[in-house]
Formats: structure tokens, C-alpha cells, sequence
């Protein structure tokens, strides 16, 4: 199975209050198609179990604002067990590049245990890559992360834009990744959304136009990071 084509592409995030959603997601609505994961209601489930270190490399890498930096995670879209990515994002400067390989769920549930040995014989480099990870570093299994996303999507220059809702964090002891009923604990009390605008080369100007930031001036957030310090504080007060 090869992995995607490299593709760099520009990212910007923002986190907006519930109103800005609001009246951005009606704009978009309206000049916009929705992606193909989007369901009935107008959004999707993703379910994101992020892998790290024992150094928790990615983790540290990302707040001490590490120029080229990678992150790897378990990614499900609805809790379909028959559609599960093993993914990896890498940043170099300021753009970003996203290789994945498809999952059994037997294999899934073998990496959250622990057993790393299922991508042994898997012939991709990101599951060789992972698989090296796991022996020399120890990588394993980090903070589970949950939302719900509002996707919209532009044929030019490639445009996707996200509204991600609900954000929520989860550990993994003895978890099945599978229950979206799973416990997990709400990040954004004040429903708060991540906006995220991803794209090739430029934005069409009626796009930034509609934005509430400055396009020149990305904006580091990270559900990943957010989420984990979020679930320490938890277990620490615990």
C-alpha cells in the first residue's frame, strides 16, 4: 500500500467563540460544498489516539515551538472500525505535510496494547517508521482527543476549512477506542471552536475576506497539546 504523494500545504488555526462559529459556518454554508465524510447532521465524529515517546518528544517538541517536528496517531472517523488511518503529520517551517496508511482493527488494537510487532511485516515506510519508533524510543499510546468536525472544502488551491466542536480529552487505560460513549472530559467550557483553514498555494480573497485573522499570521494551536495538558491537570488533581 503506498503512502500519499508529499504535499506541503499551509495551515492556520484560530479558536473562535461560539458566535464567530455561528456566523461563519453560515457564510461558508452558503458558498461552500461539505466534505465527503460529512454526515445527515451536518458534521462528523473524529476520534484521534496520539502516540508519543517516552520522552513525550512531541509533546515538547510542539510547545517549545520546534521549527520541523513530527506526531503520530490512531485517527477514526465516526468510530467505523472498518476505516482506521495510522497517520503521521509532519511540520517543516511553516508548512505541513500528512502521510497515512490504512489500519485492521486487529492491528489498531495491537498497537493500543502495546504489541507494535502487527506492522512488523507491513511494507509502508510510515508503519516501518512507526514500528523502528516503537523498539528505539519506546512510542506508545499518549491522549486520546474527540470532536466533532464541520468540514467545507474549495476545489482551488485545494481549501478545506474546519470548524472543530466539542473538543475533548480521554486517557486510553482499558478504553475501547471504538465507544463513542466512551468517558472523556470537555476542554472548551464556554463552547469555544478550532477553526482551521488548510490550503495549497494562496486563498481566494472572497475566502480571507470572510476570516477573522490575518492570513500572514498563522496561529499555533494544537487539540493534541491542548488536550494533554488539559488531562494532566485532571490526574494531577485526581
Amino acid at each position: 500500500m503506498a503512502m500519499n504523494k508529499r504535499q506541503m500545504r499551509h495551515e492556520l488555526k484560530l479558536c473562535i467563540n461560539y458566535a464567530q462559529y455561528i456566523l461563519l459556518s453560515a457564510r461558508f454554508n452558503a458558498l461552500l460544498k461539505k466534505d465527503s465524510f460529512t454526515l445527515d447532521s451536518g458534521d462528523y465524529f473524529v476520534r484521534s489516539l496520539y502516540l508519543d515517546d517516552l520522552g513525550n518528544c512531541s509533546f515538547y517538541d510542539k510547545i517549545s515551538g520546534v521549527r520541523d517536528r513530527k506526531k503520530y496517531r490512531i485517527r477514526l472517523y465516526n468510530c467505523d472500525s472498518s476505516k482506521i488511518k495510522l497517520e503521521c503529520k509532519e511540520k517543516i517551517s511553516n508548512r505541513i505535510h500528512k502521510v497515512s496508511a490504512n489500519l485492521t482493527e486487529a492491528e489498531c488494537q495491537g498497537i493500543i496494547s502495546g504489541d507494535f510487532s502487527v506492522l512488523e511485516k507491513r511494507t509502508e515506510p510510515l508503519c516501518q517508521e512507526v514500528f523502528a519508533l516503537a523498539k528505539s524510543k519506546g512510542l506508545k499510546n499518549s491522549v486520546i482527543v474527540d470532536y466533532d468536525r464541520e468540514a467545507y472544502v474549495y476545489d482551488i488551491s485545494n481549501v478545506r476549512i474546519t470548524f472543530d466542536k466539542n473538543l475533548h480529552a480521554g486517557g486510553f487505560e482499558g478504553m475501547d477506542i471504538f465507544d463513542k460513549n466512551l468517558f472523556t472530559m470537555g476542554i472548551y467550557p464556554k463552547n469555544e471552536v478550532v477553526l482551521e483553514i488548510k490550503y495549497d498555494k494562496v486563498i481566494p480573497k472572497f475566502i480571507t475576506s470572510l476570516l477573522p485573522i490575518n492570513v500572514g499570521n498563522p496561529i499555533a494551536i494544537s487539540k493534541f497539546c491542548i488536550c494533554k495538558e488539559k488531562l494532566s491537570e485532571f490526574q494531577l488533581v485526581l
